[in-house]
């Protein structure tokens, strides 16, 4: 455990900590949403290079990706920006973003659009069960920090429950 994550915020690294997180999960984010709009560049101006399966893998890792980004930011710093392949503006607020219900959304496209199997049989690939599993325990993490999430049925935030039943697809 390093000083940073007692939050021994007077550590001399802390700053330069602070800005090499905030630089990796952005780009993280960046790199997915780059994936994303480079794959439908290749599917409108070459048709049939890239299979419907291929291509529908390939989306649903960078969404994928794109999220764990995005929660690994709100972990650190909750009020963030969420940034999809379609915007434009990188100077986005951060106001009123609901973080949570993006993520949401983004590992529920991911797991409609990957396969149960990892794409190539390449072990370490997120498949729909890895989507499934990180919505739950986000949304779980969500309701630990905040106290409670109306997305998580028979949370007591009070304590930690043994066992959450919950609809994950």
């Amino acid at each position: 455990m390093n000083e940073i994550e007692i939050y021994l915020w007077s550590a001399g690294d802390v700053q330069d900590y602070l800005n090499q997180k905030w630089s990796q999960v952005y780009d993280g984010i960046s790199r997915a949403n780059n994936t994303l709009r480079l794959l439908e560049k290749v599917r409108s101006s070459k048709p049939g290079e890239i299979s419907d399966a291929e291509a529908n893998g390939i989306r649903g890792e960078a969404i994928f990706l794109r999220a764990h980004y995005h929660f690994e930011a709100y972990r650190m710093w909750e009020n963030i920006p969420y940034y999809t392949e379609t915007d434009v503006d990188y100077k986005k607020s951060n106001v009123g973003v609901d973080v949570i219900g993006s993520l949401v959304r983004d590992l529920d496209t991911a797991a409609a659009l990957l396969d149960v199997k990892p794409r190539n049989g390449e072990v370490g690939r997120a498949t729909s069960w890895t989507a499934k599993a990180y919505k739950g325990d986000r949304l779980y993490g969500a309701s630990e920090w905040s106290g409670n999430d109306p997305r998580v049925p028979g949370l007591d935030p009070g304590r930690r429950a043994e066992r959450l039943e919950f609809e994950l697809g």
